[in-house]
């Protein structure tokens, strides 16, 4: 039987990461908590999380910075958590080597999603495909090259398909602009002007709604990634002394 993973929450309101801290233990993760700069960089030594949830918290050193020194030292990979009003932080987040972000308040179910899709990334062998990537009604196969909507085949041009798998193959990881640029057009200079056209006939082809889409998704100035699953109406965090979801 395999170890439940083991997460290090780092978190600098005690409350509000006790409550988080109850709700993960309560799904079958493992969790080790700290409020400090300092004591989160020692318990990365000692517990060897498979994951880190980083609260950006203002003026606490829990910050981009933070988040790049922690990768520059420890491979473990990091999940963000911002409110709205910190929004402008998350690209530098990212960035700094976060490999995906949730907002306050959170929906637990959502957030238990991308801890799934960024741990069975970061255990996957780069150079061994699964057999097909599912996201809703989205299935591809990439043997095949072969992508269906709600059981109809989707006819994708080469650099189409290639986005969408790029994106699909790392759910919840930021790809920069850069990055798509250079993976889909090495040897050319347009490609920053095409990707965005790119990106617009793949959601075409893929979404339910182009306009609203739900599974490729844009940080602003900054890239793009891949969401397995679209935002549901989840379970928010209840526990004694806080009355509705942790904000």
């Amino acid at each position: 039987m395999d170890e439940a993973p083991r997460m290090l929450l780092v978190e600098d309101l005690s409350p509000r990461l006790e409550a988080l801290a109850a709700v993960l233990q309560s799904r079958g993760y493992v969790v080790d908590s700290e409020s400090t700069e300092s004591g989160a960089l020692e318990a990365v030594v000692r517990v060897q999380p498979d994951l880190m949830l980083l609260d950006l918290s203002t003026g606490t050193g829990l910050d981009h910075a933070f988040c790049r020194s922690v990768r520059s030292q420890f491979d473990v990979p990091i999940i963000a958590m911002a409110s709205m009003e910190m929004r402008a932080e998350v690209p530098a987040v990212l960035e700094a080597g976060a490999s995906s972000f949730v907002t306050r308040p959170l929906i637990i179910d959502e957030l238990i999603l991308r801890i799934r899709a960024v741990l069975e990334t970061s255990k996957r062998p780069i150079d061994v495909a699964p057999e097909s990537y599912e996201a809703g009604p989205l299935i591809i196969y990439p043997a095949r090259r072969q992508v269906l909507v709600r059981g109809q085949r989707v006819a994708l041009q080469r650099l189409e398909y290639e986005l969408l798998v790029a994106l699909a193959s790392r759910p919840g990881r930021l790809l920069f602009r850069r990055e798509l640029v250079d993976l889909l057009w090495p040897d050319r200079q347009d490609g920053p002007n095409n990707l965005r056209n790119l990106i617009n006939r793949v959601r075409q082809k893929i979404e339910i709604d182009p306009y609203r889409p739900r599974h490729v998704l844009t940080v602003r100035h900054v890239g793009y990634y891949f969401e397995l699953s679209p935002s549901i109406e989840g379970t928010h965090i209840e526990t004694a002394g806080l009355a509705t979801a942790v904000p």
